[in-house]
Order: structure tokens, then sequence, then C-alpha cells
């Protein structure tokens, strides 16, 4: 018996499964999109993950999961805006238009009222360097070749509408 897979299923299922967002310009996700209702049942099937395919990126949605990134990120991207906010900035704006440097996120974070939250999700403790390394590796930011500067992939908005739902929660009394 031989299993024919689609064009790039080893690419498609390896970054998935690492936590990656496949992004709208990749190779591989046009060959995701032709194909999204063999790996919808895939992964439903094989893992019990949900195949989110969006206009501009693809990624597994789990309800069991004990990963913890995905948490503490969007409390760092929480203080990262609040900080950005006091600074006059339009937050939308300039993550999906601005450039940023590991040094600046470091000392914005240095210097954020929000220090003892930021060490109660381990993100002092880890370093910045290596929570830049892990987002790249995710696609949620692109790293340039220096790999000292960086620019958010549309992966973010993910983590806006989780944010937007939990302020939703509660303002609603739901938490």
């Amino acid at each position: 018996m031989i299993f024919e897979t689609p064009k790039n299923h080893y690419e498609i299922v390896n970054d998935l499964l690492k936590g990656k967002f496949i992004i709208w310009n990749e190779p591989h996700f046009d060959s995701l999109g032709k194909e999204q209702d063999f790996y919808k049942k895939f992964f439903k099937d094989s893992f019990g993950y949900e195949l989110i395919l969006r206009k501009e990126f693809a990624y597994l949605l789990s309800k069991v999961t004990n990963e913890e990134f995905s948490k503490r990120f969007t409390v760092l991207l929480s203080v990262l805006c609040y900080e950005w906010n006091l600074q006059g900035k339009d937050i939308k704006d300039y993550l999906d238009y601005g450039s940023f440097s590991s040094f600046e996120i470091q000392e914005l974070l240095k210097n954020s009222n929000y220090k003892d939250i930021l060490d109660f999700v381990r993100i002092k403790e880890e370093g910045i360097e290596k929570i830049i390394k892990e987002l790249d590796q995710r696609n949620i930011i692109k790293l340039d070749n220096s790999k000292e500067n960086f620019k958010f992939t549309k992966a973010i908005n993910l983590f806006f509408e989780f944010a937007q739902d939990i302020a939703a929660q509660k303002i609603d009394g739901k938490l």
C-alpha cells in the first residue's frame, strides 16, 4: 500500500506540529489551502487538533494543551502595548508596520511599571533574546539578517483577538 500525500506534506505537518504559524507568503501555505479538507480531517483524526486556516496564516488549535509560551507571550505583548501607548503610539499601526530591536524591547521592559508581572511569567528569567528566537521560530515575527531587528507577522492578530476575548469575558463577568 502506498500512502500518497499532498505536495509539501512534510513541511506542513512538521511546522504546524511545532506550533509554528504558516504564513500566507510561504510556498506550503498554498498547498495547505488547496488541500484544506484533507488537512482538517488529517489533524483532527490523527491528533485531535483543529486546523485553522485564515487568509494570512494557518495554525493548529487544541482544546487540551500544556503549552505555556502563547500565554506568556500574550502577557509580554500586553505590557509592551501598554508602554507603547504611554509613548503615544498607535499600537495596531506600530505592530503592523514598525520595525523593532531586541535592545529596544529589553529597555522598554526594564523600565516598565509591570516588572513584577513579567517576573511572574518568567520573561526576565528566560531573557528576551530566547523569547525573540522562539517568536521567530513560530513565525510570529521575522528577524532580519542581523538577527537583532524584526517585524511582526500577521499572526500577531491572533494574540490581539485572544486578549479581546479575555477582556470581553471579564466585562461580562465570566472571568
